[in-house]
């Protein structure tokens, strides 16, 4: 929890700005009957959503609605959050991440940065609960990522009462709407079944909780994510930003009941394309006087894989062709703008190889810290 192919597309064909943003109703889609009229229903308003600026609103889901097992999960953590970021820091500090050859705990405010400026928050890093692999010097070398699979780190239940339990149950409820919303998206593009949730088999993802402090106005700077799917919960201070293709910055206001899903780089890699990971950034003005809370689901691809864009014979469904011929059509032949660095990647790279680079040289600290 941080306080935060069948067809030939390039990558600049598909770009227009909606007007609105895109709201979907998780409780259309159901799995145990996905040819029901709710879950079609379902499908057609993701597939439009897939073919914007690459996030939607989800409401009704689990996180926000909660169920029989599970209720209020998103004032849980919430209260969580206060709690934690209102512990003196000697406390946060003994959960902390250069501690974790994992890259798991608190990092401190303004150890991170986003396009070489200072992101102004502190957060927890968080990912799924489990025991280091077995040593080997060799794996360990040739695979540096394999340093990504550990335990977490949590309070003592005397200092942050409920700390694990709750992280973990978002965690575990967060996981799972991400693996319905691939599927959807397997009938959204008319691929068969499997053939995106494949690459989510051993996912790594990372929960972000922080805690905006007050100065620049660079909550987090211009970035796409690098994963999968985003799913983000935010408190009622907003911030948040997206930027539409013609280069114009979308408000992305909180809304009561909703979570807000963003499109990561490596679904934009799959598709050629056809579906773009959101251009985002947090704006705060430094007169603010509230603080802001997010909690970020991070999910990624399983850690070994190498993705690149899908191959499908007889292209995607007709569906969403003639939807992205409709953006096309729409944005006038103008390219994407977006203020995001470049994604650089080998077309060999796996997954985990991206994702340590990235960690390492947010964190190189722990790299050293541990000779990894």
């Amino acid at each position: 929890m941080t306080s935060p192919s069948g067809h030939n597309l390039s990558i600049t064909d598909l770009a227009h700005s909606l007007p609105d943003h895109h709201h979907l109703d998780y409780a259309l889609w159901d799995p145990t009957d996905e040819n029901s009229d709710r879950s079609r229903a379902f499908v057609r308003a993701l597939r439009r959503a897939m073919v914007g600026i690459g996030h939607f609103y989800l409401q009704n889901t689990p996180l926000d609605s909660g169920d029989t097992r599970k209720v209020n999960q998103r004032a849980k953590v919430f209260s969580l959050c206060e709690r934690l970021f209102d512990l003196p820091l000697h406390d946060r500090l003994s959960i902390d991440i250069n501690e974790s050859r994992h890259f798991r705990g608190y990092c401190k405010f303004g150890v991170e940065e986003t396009l070489s400026l200072q992101d102004h928050r502190d957060m927890v890093d968080y990912g799924p609960e489990m025991s280091p692999l077995p040593f080997s010097e060799r794996m360990f070398k040739a695979h540096p990522y394999l340093n990504f699979f550990g335990p977490n780190q949590f309070l003592d239940e005397d200092v942050l009462p409920g700390h694990q339990a709750i992280v973990m149950d978002w965690y575990e409820t967060a996981n799972e709407i991400c693996r319905q919303l691939t599927r959807a998206m397997e009938l959204a593009l008319g691929v068969e079944k499997g053939r995106l949730s494949q690459y989510l088999d051993g996912i790594q993802p990372v929960m972000d909780d922080f805690e905006r402090i007050e100065g620049s106005e660079q909550g987090v700077g211009v970035h796409k994510d690098g994963g999968w799917l985003t799913l983000l919960a935010t408190s009622s201070v907003g911030g948040l930003e997206v930027q539409g293709f013609d280069g114009n910055w979308i408000s992305v206001p909180p809304v009561e009941g909703s979570t807000i899903v963003n499109f990561g780089r490596q679904i934009e890699a799959l598709t050629n394309g056809l579906v773009q990971a959101a251009t985002h950034r947090v704006v705060i003005p430094a007169t603010a006087t509230q603080t802001r809370y997010s909690v970020v689901w991070f999910g990624y691809p399983a850690l070994n894989l190498v993705v690149k864009p899908l191959d499908v014979p007889g292209g995607f469904s007709d569906e969403i062709l003639e939807l992205w011929r409709e953006a096309v059509a729409q944005r006038q032949g103008k390219p994407i703008v977006s203020d995001a660095p470049p994604f650089i990647a080998g077309p060999d790279d796996r997954f985990g190889w991206l994702m340590w680079r990235r960690r390492v040289l947010s964190h190189p600290e722990i790299a050293e810290r541990f000779d990894l």
